[in-house]
């Protein structure tokens, strides 16, 4: 939508007098400049300035018939409208982002679903951002847990490909189901003794069992020389996804376990997200352990 020619007109007339003054002002600033600097010299203004204390008063008078305050008042109820015009036709084009998106996730094999400017994607959230030149996506696991990649602009194909990376990131930390129940195990069982903790089996701090699995994914060169550039990193997002895509929580007379963390330990950051289902529903857990079973 266009904007009314009288409006237009008003902004044009209110720019080209505030650049007239605008000139004046920065005139009279390098004038007192100069002026200032001769007087701190120990010079007379009066002979050593005197072209800057003339310039001074000739531009001082060009402004006396100007009214400042008066054309910025002018120029608010016109350009607040055309702004928030502006604004209703930006959402105008994320809606039909946002449709074109869901056709082309839909063909990758993805369901998007929520309302502008937080939408689903299975696990991971997109989250529409109107910047002051172009709209963006952000790609995040979870309730915005992790950024796992960033687009600018409304690319559609740069957008489905963020979000197939993201899925491509998560799938290759994950193990099958044995294998990740003996590692799991494994973890908890050091973080229990680390903690010297014994007896029958029970939870630890799904944290500490975050870091013995990080432990674990650690080749020999990062044992040899624990240096950043051999480091596997293993994050809170990795288990998370791990323990999503888990069918089964038994191995040999033990079944996993996990505690659902508190308001307070959530808060705090002391739990770990795990979604529920594919449909961005999840649960915060505190704690992880395994237990005999019946």
């Amino acid at each position: 939508m266009e904007a009314p020619v009288d409006n237009i007109a008003t902004l044009e007339g209110a720019a080209r007098d505030l650049a007239a003054a605008a000139k004046s002002v920065d005139g009279i600033s390098e004038a007192l400049k100069k002026i200032a600097k001769t007087a701190r010299d120990g010079r007379n203004i009066a002979i050593h300035a005197g072209e800057e204390l003339e310039r001074f008063r000739k531009l001082s008078s060009s402004l006396a018939g100007t009214d400042i305050k008066g054309t910025m008042d002018k120029v608010s109820p016109v350009l607040g409208p055309m702004e928030e015009e502006a604004s209703r036709q930006a959402e105008r084009e994320v809606v039909k982002l946002l449709a074109a998106a869901e056709s082309k996730l839909k063909e990758a094999g993805h369901t998007l679903s929520g309302h502008y400017p937080e939408l689903t994607c299975g696990v991971l959230t997109l989250v529409i951002e109107k910047g002051a030149r172009e709209v963006g996506v952000s790609v995040y696991y979870g309730p915005k847990l992790a950024k796992m990649g960033s687009i600018a602009g409304a690319d559609l194909e740069k957008v489905v490909a963020s979000v197939n990376d993201a899925y491509a990131e998560l799938k290759a930390a994950v193990m099958p189901d044995d294998a990740a129940l003996a590692a799991l195990k494994d973890a908890w069982s050091v973080a229990r003794l680390r903690k010297g903790e014994a007896g029958e089996p029970g939870n630890v701090p799904i944290l500490d069992v975050l870091l013995e699995l990080c432990f674990q994914r650690q080749g020999a060169q990062f044992k040899r020389n624990p240096v950043k550039a051999s480091f596997a990193p293993y994050a809170q997002i990795n288990l998370s996804y791990q323990l999503f895509l888990l069918r089964t929580r038994r191995i040999g007379d033990l079944d996993l376990t996990l505690g659902i963390a508190t308001r307070d330990e959530v808060k705090s950051k002391a739990s770990i997200w795990v979604p529920r289902n594919v449909d961005g529903e999840g649960v915060h857990y505190a704690s992880l352990g395994f237990r005999r079973n019946a």
